[in-house]
């Protein structure tokens, strides 16, 4: 009896305890900003990706995952892509299971796991600081609409990482006060997962390492090296085994994916010096740490991430203001020894939160704040230490007065602050939401995508082909896998000779739908370019089947046909109209030329309307010459019309044909103008056509057409 009278008092006590209150109406206020309009924005790429193979598991479908396990008969997600293991895959499988597989249960995961989250950053502040700050931190971070958008498109920045980072940090604590070896193979199993979850986790390796070389002379004072070597001394050998051995099973994924490949290895290598798809120089340290410091942690503070998804930027311009004085007040505070929390632990946090920010300065994919999420919520507990040290100051001085009224001021200038600290980070995410009702989500995140989905599935069109990033893992989730767009791009901003080569087979093959960006939300540029010019050349033009508007009316979402090219006998605008004609047949009726000002080693453009004066018997070859003031040979072109597919035997009296013509220049070009030569010969006999310009014949056979100007 005296046992549960003891329980009970002791639940009584919580439940009155006004910081556990705050605990959980920061889990209310969470709970219901991320759960309205739980299917706004439309639903990304990348968000989708790890979703994909949870739904074909639960589908009974085959799974599309870059690595997986044949095990029990099924094959198992292992890796996502070379650095993302495929953790969220596997939370999203009860969801599927038990509601379908939706956009809602998808994002109703990813909520769940930002909940365990807020939940496991209180019970390790409440260890690792106290109640109040427990309680204070995770309120702030519970509002701040950084994390609640990120929490709601989880898989898209990698939440799981951020459990598996307090799980981490609260297991190394415990073990570092109790010594107890379930802790430290506990802590081994979080830090292995989450390598295993991506990569870039190793910032949290990196940062501890950093934490034990700089405090441990604070922690474990001895003489010589032997001050570090004291983890070695709280544990004995066999658990360190069994740690490491957790460690091992926690990164399986991305262990056994590189046993037989080493793919991650290889990129890492690849990407040391200037990562391939964001082009950022890792080499330029200084630069690079102003950016991650002065945009990205900023961005992570202050709300304004968000913009990119929503359509407008709504900043909370307190967010970094608030923070900057917090850490001037606690090292005032810390400096006149009125500190209320212990200088190590806050150092040992500043310490996890700087190395952290400064690694993602040499990240391997890029800058981008969704890296930092594993920070949190060392800012916050950084305004909560700050917000309750001056409020023990304030207290105090009330105490020794005995003043009533100065006691009352000061809780209400503590409740002020955090009012107005709080209003702030609230009225952005208000202001957010608002938008997202009125917008659905632009570019990349528009709900477009989910009429879109709905008119591919409905007409059956199960394979379009996607010419940019952005809608194949996306459509198959919203359609459950009915539609499954083939990809026809590559991560580069300028498509090579491979992709070429692969877009003129495509348009060899059966009749499609191509999907694309508007070009301003087109995320890798130069494939319509490309989709064109082959089009052009299998004397196909793409036609706009249907365009898919954001809720602004702003188009984001454009599908196309092909549709052979008809016969052209009325002659279009042309910009450089000319008379010549070659042969006794051959009309060329103008020019249009895309730049007469290139740098070195640029395609020169040209497009030259041809005209049938009367039916040609022969197949003849076209001809341009790029040539100095000396007559010397820059940049050449031959071959027949139309990209070699449209031969002058084809052509119909009285037709017109343009010809499109990109003559590359050489790479060591000199400085200077030069002048474009053209003209025709017989195919067979390598005869040239006489020409005449205005009726009179040219020297040579050719026509000086144009001046190009090459620029340094």
């Amino acid at each position: 009896m005296q046992i549960a009278g003891k329980a009970l008092k002791s639940t009584e006590n919580a439940l009155i305890n006004p910081w556990v209150g705050l605990f959980f109406l920061a889990l209310m206020f969470f709970s219901v900003a991320t759960l309205y309009q739980l299917d706004l924005p439309g639903l990304n790429y990348d968000e989708a990706h790890d979703a994909v193979p949870a739904m074909q598991m639960v589908l009974g479908q085959s799974v599309n995952s870059l690595a997986v396990v044949h095990f029990a008969g099924r094959n198992w997600p292992l890796m996502i892509m070379p650095y993302i293991g495929a953790t969220s895959t596997y939370l999203f499988v009860p969801g599927f299971i038990w509601i379908g597989v939706s956009v809602i249960a998808m994002r109703l995961a990813m909520v769940i796991l930002g909940i365990v989250s807020l939940v496991l950053i209180w019970g390790f502040l409440r260890d690792f600081m106290d109640d109040r700050v427990a309680a204070l931190s995770t309120f702030l971070l519970a509002i701040n609409p950084t994390f609640i958008f990120w929490s709601r498109m989880g898989a898209y920045v990698s939440l799981p990482l951020l459990p598996l980072s307090i799980g981490a940090l609260w297991s190394l604590y415990r073990w570092y006060r109790s010594g107890r070896a379930r802790y430290l193979i506990l802590a081994g199993l979080c830090l292995g997962l989450g390598l295993s979850t991506k990569i870039l986790f190793i910032w949290l390796w990196v940062a501890l390492g950093l934490g034990w070389l700089a405090l441990s002379p604070w922690l474990a004072p001895r003489r010589g090296w032997r001050t570090w070597l004291w983890p070695l001394a709280r544990a004995k050998s066999v658990v360190w085994v069994l740690g490491g051995l957790a460690l091992v099973v926690g990164g399986g994924m991305i262990l056994l994916y590189n046993l037989t490949n080493l793919e991650t290895l290889r990129l890492l290598v690849r990407n040391s010096t200037r990562t391939e798809l964001y082009g950022v120089n890792n080499l330029d340290v200084l630069h690079n740490l102003y950016t991650v410091f002065q945009v990205d942690f900023r961005t992570l503070l202050d709300g304004s991430w968000s913009d990119k998804i929503i359509g407008e930027q709504h900043t909370n311009i307190l967010a970094v203001p608030a923070f900057l004085l917090a850490v001037g007040l606690i090292c005032w505070l810390a400096w006149c020894r009125r500190l209320p929390y212990s200088t190590k632990r806050l150092a040992f946090l500043g310490i996890l939160l700087i190395s952290i920010v400064a690694q993602s300065a040499i990240t391997i994919t890029g800058l981008g704040a969704i890296h930092l999420l594993i920070v949190w919520p060392i800012p916050q507990v950084t305004l909560a230490v700050a917000i309750l040290g001056m409020w023990d100051i304030l207290r105090h001085h009330a105490s020794i007065g005995n003043n009533g009224h100065f006691r009352v001021w000061s809780w209400g200038s503590v409740i002020a602050v955090v009012g107005v600290v709080s209003g702030a980070e609230i009225l952005t995410t208000w202001h957010y939401h608002r938008d997202l009702t009125h917008l659905g989500g632009i570019g990349h995140y528009s709900d477009a995508i989910n009429l879109l989905a709905q008119d591919l599935d409905r007409l059956g069109l199960a394979r379009p082909v996607a010419l940019d990033w952005g809608f194949k893992q996306n459509l198959e989730l919203l359609t459950q896998g009915r539609v499954n767009p083939e990809e026809a791009f590559t991560y580069t901003q300028q498509p090579d000779k491979t992709y070429e080569t692969y877009i003129n087979w495509r348009m060899a093959q059966s009749a499609a739908i191509y999907l694309l960006h508007t070009p301003q939300y087109t995320a890798f540029q130069g494939h319509w370019e490309m989709f064109k010019q082959a089009a052009y050349c299998h004397r196909l033009e793409p036609e706009l089947w249907r365009s898919y508007q954001q809720r602004n009316g702003q188009p984001v979402y454009l599908t196309y046909r092909l549709a052979p090219v008809p016969r052209l006998f009325q002659a279009p605008v042309i910009s450089h109209p000319v008379d010549v004609r070659l042969g006794q047949g051959i009309g060329l009726l103008g020019y249009d030329l895309e730049k007469d000002h290139i740098q070195p080693g640029v395609d020169v453009a040209l497009t030259l309307y041809w005209k049938a004066l009367t039916a040609q018997d022969q197949n003849y070859k076209v001809f341009v010459h790029l040539l100095d003031e000396n007559g010397k040979l820059w940049g050449q072109y031959d071959g027949p019309p139309v990209c070699w597919n449209y031969p002058t035997s084809n052509w119909f009296l009285g037709e017109i044909v343009p010809d499109r013509i990109h003559l590359a220049s050489q790479a060591e070009i000199p400085a200077g103008r030069y002048r474009l030569f053209i003209g025709m010969y017989q195919q067979n006999s390598g005869q040239r056509l006489p020409v005449w310009h205005n009726g009179q014949s040219q020297a040579g056979d050719t026509l000086g057409l144009a001046e190009i100007t090459v620029e340094k």
